[in-house]
């Protein structure tokens, strides 16, 4: 969490509280401004309702339970 991404300056992998501006929904989401391919690379891509959980997380602070 708040790790710099290799090879994209100045996105952090995971922001607690905020999944938009964290580089790893990005990756899953294969949104437009990423370096490189969507994850996870050659597929199966995550579900919309699999992200939205990991989207959660982040929001309620990305905890380590």
């Amino acid at each position: 969490m708040n790790a710099t991404v290799r090879g994209k300056p100045g996105a952090i992998r995971v922001v607690p509280g905020d999944p938009d501006n964290s580089y790893l929904i990005q990756k899953l989401e294969g949104a437009a401004s990423i370096v490189g391919r969507q994850m996870p690379i050659n597929g199966p891509y995550l579900q919309p309702g699999q992200i939205l959980i990991i989207r959660r997380w982040i929001a309620s602070g990305a905890p380590r339970n």
